[in-house]
Formats: C-alpha cells, structure tokens, sequence
C-alpha cells in the first residue's frame, strides 16, 4: 500500500491474486471497479505529489500487488519504475539517484 512520505518510492506488502477478476491486495478478491477505484486515488494522491508526464515513480512492491500499484502511477501520467525488493540497498540508491523519482 502506498505510504505517503516514504521519498517518491510506493512501497507495499501483502499479496495480490488474479482471481476473482483484477486481482487485490493482502489475499483480498477484488473487482476490476474497485481496483479501478484504487488506483484512481493513488493516481490522484501521486499527482498532489508531484507525479505527471514527465515525471518518474518508483515502485518497490512484492510481484504480487504490482498491478495496483502500476495502474495508479500510469493513471497519473508518471512514468512506472519497478523496484525489486531482493536487490541490495546501494544498488536501489543508485536506480533512485539516476532516475529522480519525484518527490525523492
């Protein structure tokens, strides 16, 4: 789940699945209208924070909830950057560095 303040990164855990139509989050079914939902108040809270074209956002979420996350950042006009939580912090600083999310 995105967490304001968290330096141009959404970052998140639990599960997303692709049953029950477009997926969820932390083991929860959910339809393509709520997670259309969803992403459009990320979206909307990501463009008060500075997120539009031209503008890059990292994403550091497990593989399963990606799709929320992904969905919100292109709704924003923002470009998506996925992060993999598996690499080491010095190599994530440096994807961060070269690509200035905003709001980092």
């Amino acid at each position: 789940m995105f967490r304001p303040g968290s330096g141009g990164v959404v970052r998140g855990s639990g599960g997303a699945d692709a049953g029950g139509g477009g997926g969820g989050v932390r083991g929860e079914s959910w339809s393509y209208a709520r997670l259309n939902a969803w992403a459009g108040r990320l979206a909307r809270v990501l463009v008060g924070r500075g997120a539009g074209a031209e503008r890059v956002v990292a994403v550091a979420l497990p593989r399963s909830p990606w799709l929320a996350g992904a969905l919100g950042v292109l709704k924003s006009g923002a470009a998506y950057l996925p992060l993999d939580l598996e690499y080491p912090a010095e190599r994530v600083r440096l994807i961060l560095e070269d690509a200035r999310p905003c709001w980092w």
